[in-house]
């Protein structure tokens, strides 16, 4: 004796292939999240380390657009482009770049970081030559 609820009578055939479309959006959706939370990620760091190389440059060189030059060099080559500005104020560097984005209809939003220096080269001003003697 079967009972009706145990029997396969072919209303049912075809739901996992209609569960996976309706679930597929959400996967996806979860899987561009993470993608631009670990381009972030990269960005973030990659812009401390432009921020860190500009503020060593300006602390070495009277040149004022020493700063800017290290940053270009600092970030990789994909960044180089989305850099927004450096902006040096008192003993303090920051380095601003566009965070890029992975949907392009999405507003880009600007990076800042920050780091500081000690003893900006003055005019007039030049670093000492270290001898090992």
């Amino acid at each position: 004796m079967t009972r009706s609820d145990d029997r396969n009578d072919g209303r049912d055939v075809g739901q996992a292939a209609l569960e996976f479309v309706g679930v597929l959006p959400l996967v996806l959706i979860a899987l561009v999240c993470a993608l631009q939370l670990l381009v972030a990620g990269y960005t973030i760091v990659a812009v401390d380390d432009a921020a860190r190389a500009a503020a060593r440059a300006c602390s070495n060189s009277v040149d004022p657009g020493a700063a800017t030059a290290a940053a270009r060099a600092a970030l990789p080559d994909q960044l180089v482009g989305d850099l927004a500005g450096v902006r040096t104020v008192g003993e303090e560097v920051t380095v601003r770049v566009q965070l890029p984005a992975i949907v392009p209809m999405f507003p880009r939003t600007v990076l800042a970081r920050s780091a500081t220096y000690s003893g900006c080269l003055a005019e007039g001003q030049f670093p000492t030559a270290r001898s090992d003697t």
